[in-house]
């Protein structure tokens, strides 16, 4: 259960399914108490940090969980005030989606590291929206697909004025832009992955 302040705009990222991981479509289904590789997602939003609880490694996982994230924090903005529309479509920060796989050794492998951008919830009248997040890989393989999320967005409260959607698309190509320049002069990209993913487990065991 987690405590909703009334006063603050929250963003509710629910993941409804993976499909489509074709490396374990031979996968057998585990039987009763038997250890098997599994997947474990973690997500990052402005200072906020979760993980879901790991299900065991399928071509279909079993990967349902949701997710509180609130969008308007003190020390990012005025706090005081309930993010509007207009306020969200500036905040360029995306959701921090990285998916690892655990072998039946306790090994960890870094199967996806994925950025979702959820401003396209601005333009719905009620609020919600669904969308296929397509997961690819790390190093070599960063341009091949290892399987799908899908996903629905779902603002609390509900917004009294939307966004065009033209709107949103262009804001996000120009934060597209930018993050692709500061891409390009960031080498590190898979260590700071690891570096996060440290801390995220620093944090969880205090």
């Amino acid at each position: 259960k987690t405590n909703i302040d009334p006063t603050r705009r929250y963003l509710y990222l629910q993941v409804l399914c993976g499909k489509a991981f074709l490396e374990h479509l031979q996968e057998p289904e585990p039987l009763p108490g038997q250890v098997c590789s599994t997947f474990t997602l973690y997500l990052h939003f402005r200072n906020q940090r979760f993980r879901s609880k790991p299900v065991p490694c399928a071509c279909d996982p079993d990967l349902r969980e949701g997710f509180l994230l609130e969008v308007h924090r003190d020390s990012l903005g005025d706090g005081s005030k309930m993010a509007d529309a207009t306020t969200m479509l500036s905040i360029s920060d995306r959701v921090h989606m990285v998916l690892i796989k655990t072998d039946t050794s306790s090994e960890t492998v870094l199967v996806s590291s994925h950025f979702l951008d959820w401003r396209s919830v601005l333009s719905s009248p009620s609020g919600k929206t669904s969308l296929a997040a397509e997961l690819l890989g790390v190093g070599s393989e960063s341009k091949v697909p290892v399987g799908v999320l899908n996903i629905q967005l779902q603002l609390y409260p509900q917004l009294t004025e939307t966004l065009t959607q033209d709107i949103i698309n262009t804001q996000v190509r120009l934060s597209a832009s930018f993050l692709s320049l500061h891409s390009r002069s960031s080498p590190f990209v898979i260590f700071e992955i690891i570096l996060y993913l440290v801390m995220y487990q620093l944090n969880f065991s205090l």
